[in-house]
């Protein structure tokens, strides 16, 4: 019975330093271990119900952070559908880039090809110009525009500074220029080498 009574008082003063509870004093005596029955079984009910109270508690933050797991677990399913959805659209948009450079691409090698034959046009216009303004000067006792006229034309265009090459034949930039100094002077803007350009410059 000794004993039962000392190990029952260990097990009440281990379990009253786990739980907070004020511990069991036992007083030895020489001859016997004297507890009333009635304080232990109090105790062990107060301990049992405090074990109960923090297990309750264990299993509450058990399930909170059970729900918290789950929470995070879902926001993790959500940032991944997210990336996905993110390296979907940024494929999509490269495509349509690449397709947007691949037509601006046509359309600036149309363009160059319009400008191409819009200055092949222009060109074939002026010499037609000035083969039939040739036959006209003709018959009105206008002086031939051949290379050494066209030159004179140039050189005319550069001493009243604008811009001309001397290249002795009418083209493109001899026809814009012969436009531009017609405007400035206030002459038939043509861009050609006509009578009036003639006498203006004292050939003719």
């Amino acid at each position: 019975m000794k004993r039962k009574l000392l190990a029952a008082a260990a097990v009440l003063t281990m379990w009253g330093t786990v739980l907070g509870a004020a511990p069991l004093t036992v007083q030895a005596a020489p001859a016997a271990v004297i507890l009333p029955a009635g304080n232990v079984n109090a105790q062990i009910a107060q301990y049992q119900q405090a074990l109960a109270s923090q297990q309750q508690v264990l299993a509450a933050q058990q399930a909170a952070a059970a729900q918290a797991q789950a929470t995070l677990d879902n926001l993790n399913l959500q940032l991944a559908q997210l990336d996905a959805q993110r390296q979907i659209v940024a494929a999509a948009i490269e495509q349509a880039e690449a397709a947007l450079y691949q037509q601006q691409a046509a359309l600036s090698a149309q363009q160059a090809a319009v400008s191409a034959q819009e200055g092949a046009l222009q060109l074939a216009l002026g010499q037609i110009n000035v083969q039939n303004q040739a036959a006209v000067d003709a018959v009105n006792g206008v002086p031939v525009i051949d290379t050494a006229m066209i030159l004179k034309v140039q050189s005319y265009l550069n001493a009243y500074q604008i811009p001309c090459a001397m290249t002795g034949v009418y083209d493109t930039q001899t026809a814009q220029a012969l436009l531009q100094f017609q405007t400035k002077y206030g002459l038939v803007a043509d861009g050609q080498i006509n009578l009036q350009i003639l006498r203006t410059f004292g050939l003719a």
